[in-house]
């Protein structure tokens, strides 16, 4: 499923590059390749809460989600369809919210608009907020999911170390008070990141032109992942301070 994705974007997108397929490409196979290695496999790895559905599976449809409605809002210029117009209306109201000085979606455009053509810049404010629209969306109903849910447990147990296997504390007050820093940390991460995305490019402009790599299509897939990663932050931050709070609630029992 993530092999398809990556390349519907990119059979859908005109005018690429052959050194933008050839890269995206490349990027398509290695994130087959790890999706491939950390579920075919019983031994957990890198990948967060693999045994605790349906986590990964929610911040991949949420990815979709907002892939879907960039192409939607995208189509929308070529072949008006109801439906399309419905995006971007949705799209034209997030905007308008967004559309301040500062916001993260100003601050995309500021960064990239002269990187691309004029009718791909016109649309970054568009898309960034229908993203951060989809993304906000996502995380809400996940909170929800989380407050009226057993979840993560399982039949009424969960196993620590192998849906956190990058956490190597072993005493419960320690792992509790942890999972509450690292938690709280990643949300505030999630706060960051749509600042921080353009912000490197625009660092790393004169060392790495970014006019050498960042095309329409590439701009495509910044605003995606500079969307979906608070989103992803979001979660994984309310996950991890709820098994924190569950890990206190057993060990003080």
């Amino acid at each position: 499923m993530v092999g398809v994705l990556f390349a519907l974007t990119l059979a859908s997108m005109p005018d690429v590059s052959p050194a933008a397929a050839d890269g995206f490409g490349l990027a398509t196979i290695v994130a087959c390749v790890f999706v491939l290695l950390e579920y075919g496999f019983r031994q957990p790895a890198l990948l967060e809460f693999r045994f605790a559905a349906p986590y990964n599976r929610w911040r991949f449809l949420t990815l979709i989600a907002i892939i879907l409605s960039f192409v939607v809002l995208c189509g929308n210029v070529v072949v008006p369809t109801p439906f399309n117009t419905l995006i971007t209306w949705v799209a034209e109201d997030a905007k308008s919210v967004l559309n301040f000085p500062g916001s993260p979606s100003v601050v995309m455009r500021g960064t990239l608009e002269s990187e691309v053509t004029q009718k791909a810049a016109d649309m970054i404010v568009p898309m960034a907020s229908l993203g951060y629209l989809v993304s906000f969306l996502s995380s809400v109903v996940f909170m929800v999911f989380l407050k009226f849910s057993s979840w993560p447990a399982r039949e009424g147990s969960f196993h620590f170390w192998s849906n956190l296997p990058t956490f190597q504390t072993i005493q419960p007050e320690n792992a509790s008070a942890r999972l509450m820093q690292v938690g709280f940390l990643s949300i505030g991460m999630a706060f960051l990141f749509p600042y921080a995305i353009p912000g490197f490019l625009k660092a790393f402009a004169e060392m790495l032109p970014i006019q050498s790599f960042v095309g329409d299509f590439a701009l495509f897939w910044i605003i995606a992942f500079s969307a979906w990663l608070p989103c992803a932050c979001v979660m994984r931050g309310i996950a991890l301070i709820k098994v924190a709070r569950m890990i206190r609630a057993d060990w003080s029992t």
